[in-house]
């Protein structure tokens, strides 16, 4: 029915209450649940006031068709309890804050509003590196990285610990190096006149040394 008050400007349906409709009830107020066998077309917004308890229910398959996007944009669940978030184009995640991504309690990977990433941390602090993981990082390719001053790589930072390298083209500059083990050369192993080699205690020679005295 419409509203009791002269000053009503609209008709208004209230179903499952007994106060009779105000004007400030939408066009159609349903105090209660509403189930459907088929589909529910809504030609404008669809909204719900954010009180507790009032939840939307969904079946194990069901789906939210955003059509006017594209076929493939939608947002769907299956038997499983999977949650699907499908974009004809780009999927945009704009949260004011962080963007946490958790399993059950336990928080994996978190995205800061600063523009920084923690992987494999329950930290909630950004670090202060762009990107901070916590774990072994495994790569079927290519290593890259450049740094924005020089456009060269930039510093690794603590122990690199690697398989046996077959080939190794260049390591570039070293401010230092600890060999452990052998060191075989194929080429030369040349020195500045700066250059002071210590602490040997055995060479085989297999060819001709040649030394000079610099004076």
């Amino acid at each position: 029915t419409s509203p009791s008050s002269a000053n009503a400007d609209a008709i208004r349906l209230v179903l499952g209450r007994t106060n009779a409709p105000t004007n400030n009830d939408k066009i159609l107020t349903v105090a209660g649940s509403i189930s459907a066998s088929g589909n529910l077309f809504v030609e404008s917004n669809l909204k719900m006031n954010a009180t507790a308890g009032q939840d939307i229910d969904l079946s194990d398959t069901s789906k939210i068709d955003f059509g006017r996007f594209g076929a493939a944009t939608r947002i769907r669940s299956n038997t499983d309890g999977d949650l699907f978030v499908e974009a004809d184009n780009d999927l945009h995640l704009a949260p004011d804050d962080d963007l946490v991504i958790q399993v059950g309690n336990t928080i994996h990977t978190t995205f800061f509003g600063e523009g920084r990433a923690r992987i494999n941390s329950t930290s909630t602090t950004a670090p202060t590196s762009t990107l901070e993981v916590e774990g072994d990082i495994s790569a079927s390719g290519d290593f890259l990285g450049k740094s924005t001053s020089t456009g060269s790589f930039g510093r690794l930072v603590g122990t690199i610990g690697t398989a046996a390298q077959t080939n190794i083209t260049s390591v570039g500059t070293l401010d230092s190096l600890t060999v452990t083990g052998d060191i075989t050369a194929n080429g030369n192993i040349a020195g500045d006149n700066s250059t002071n080699i210590t602490g040997i205690n055995e060479v085989t020679v297999l060819d001709n040394i040649n030394l000079a005295s610099a004076k």
